[in-house]
């Protein structure tokens, strides 16, 4: 792909469970050359915001609607991407699976737009994705340091925390991430072999300790039936002390939320 074709996926910097009264989802844009799309913000609260951050670089909208709010939301990241001319005519914009991007009403926009709208395979957004794969870590991170020390955060610091860190984002890291996934560089299957790969491994000066919290997690999960919440119930009875290359490596590395 050329450098100026386009990437999006959206998330949440919220932690699960959180109250969803005053919840923030951000639609991260990334482009193949290294740029950030706008800044899009969506909120549901009741509550009427000031205009705490800058017009020409941000948009924050309040969505109330209930039914499809998903597809709402992504329609509203889209109208808006048109408008300020971050989507043009003829780009290609990559999405991860969820159903918001595939509705007859998204496709029928994105069509009447010139836009091609290519998906990855389900359950392989994690991996694929360079916001999911990357970006969002960082920015989780930069969110968290923003308001470290700031208990009991509005919505409109908050708001001001993850602009910062947005605005923070390095052009060269993110040419990086869109490399490392193979959106602009490398040949596919050596690609989907090392990022298949990716976090199996360790230093060779850390096996003996990676071993031992391995084992102790998982004496853990058998004492108190424990699993992590993206694990189907039958992983439970399958934990067993791993050697070095089997798949229950990756167990309780699950990055946190």
């Amino acid at each position: 792909m050329v450098a100026d074709e386009f990437y999006c996926c959206s998330g949440s910097p919220r932690r699960p469970g959180a109250d969803l009264t005053d919840s923030i989802t951000f639609f991260t844009t990334l482009v193949g050359d290294g740029c950030t799309g706008r800044f899009f913000a969506l909120l549901k609260t009741n509550r009427q915001l000031p205009k705490i951050l800058p017009p020409k670089r941000a948009t924050v909208a309040v969505i109330t609607k209930k039914a499809r709010r998903g597809e709402s939301g992504a329609l509203a990241w889209l109208e808006d991407s048109l408008h300020y001319g971050v989507l043009k005519d003829g780009d290609i914009l990559l999405v991860d699976a969820e159903r918001c991007w595939q509705t007859q009403l998204m496709r029928d926009k994105l069509s009447e737009s010139n836009i091609q709208c290519l998906v990855y395979p389900k359950a392989l957004g994690a991996i694929m994705d360079p916001c999911d794969n990357a970006f969002h870590a960082w920015l989780r991170y930069a969110y968290a340091k923003n308001l470290a020390g700031k208990g009991g955060a509005g919505l409109e610091e908050k708001l001001r925390a993850l602009f910062h860190g947005w605005s923070q984002s390095s052009e060269t890291a993110i040419r990086g991430f869109m490399a490392h996934c193979g959106i602009t560089a490398g040949q596919p299957k050596e690609v989907i072999r090392k990022l298949l790969a990716e976090g199996y491994n360790y230093k060779r000066e850390w096996r003996d300790l990676h071993a031992d919290q391995l084992a102790a997690y998982i004496n853990f999960c058998k004492q108190h039936s424990f699993s992590e919440p993206d694990e189907r119930a039958s992983k439970r009875s399958r934990l067993m002390t791993p050697t070095i290359g089997t798949s229950a490596m990756h167990v309780g590395l699950v990055a946190p939320e």
